[in-house]
């Protein structure tokens, strides 16, 4: 089998990477995941702001970029990142990124957009039954929603179960932005739940990942 390396933003996100990589078939098995560890006091850390280490998930893969670049030289590399707010096509993220240099062929770089709560979202039919909501509140085009995870707590908002508001809905009077165990309830989704082909008919940014990790292969 053969073993190929991916960074990715967070555990969520490598899950999702994961299912994909199962999904299409692919004779892998994934040898390391970067960043390779949490760095510690993330933004109140002033060494990783002096060193512009990954102040954030994007941040840390931001940074490394050209590393993975060389590291595919000898090994096949699949980075994951969000599209965010950082442009307003994924295929420019690249070069907004790595403006002099060119992508190795052996590095396969995918943009979920907006994140991959989006691709989770798109499954409208499982994500409603999972959270336990009417798949008419569920968006129709979870790309087009500005804030997917803020999708997701809402409508974990409408839910009758108290499970699901207690994992993904942030306590009254809390300043963050998703409940404390956000992260581990949608891996729960996309490990059990989750259609990756329904989901990629509502996403195209899903369905190009899809098709580019069909097609990628390793040259030596």
């Amino acid at each position: 089998m053969a073993s190929v390396s991916i960074a990715v933003e967070d555990p969520l996100s490598e899950r999702v990477l994961r299912r994909l990589i199962n999904h299409t078939r692919r004779d892998w098995t994934v040898g390391a995941r970067y960043p390779l560890k949490a760095l510690a006091g993330g933004r109140l850390n002033p060494q990783n702001i002096a060193e512009k280490r990954g102040l954030s998930g994007y941040g840390q893969i931001r940074a490394q970029l050209p590393a993975f670049n060389n590291l595919a030289k000898v090994k096949p590399f699949i980075v994951l990142t969000d599209l965010d707010i950082h442009v307003a096509c994924p295929g420019d993220l690249w070069a907004k990124w790595q403006p002099r240099t060119a992508k190795n062929p052996n590095l396969l770089f995918r943009v979920a957009v907006k994140e991959v709560e989006a691709w989770l979202l798109a499954d409208r039919s499982n994500i409603a039954d999972f959270l336990e909501v009417p798949i008419g509140d569920v968006p129709v085009d979870a790309e087009a929603a500005e804030n997917p995870k803020l999708e997701i707590v809402n409508l974990a908002r409408l839910s009758p179960s108290a499970e699901v508001q207690h994992a993904l809905v942030p306590p009254a009077g809390s300043v963050a932005e998703v409940g404390r165990s956000f992260d581990s309830k949608l891996i729960q989704f996309s490990t059990n739940y989750w259609d990756i082909d329904e989901a990629a008919k509502k996403s195209p940014s899903l369905r190009r990942a899809v098709a580019a990790l069909k097609r990628f292969n390793f040259t030596e």
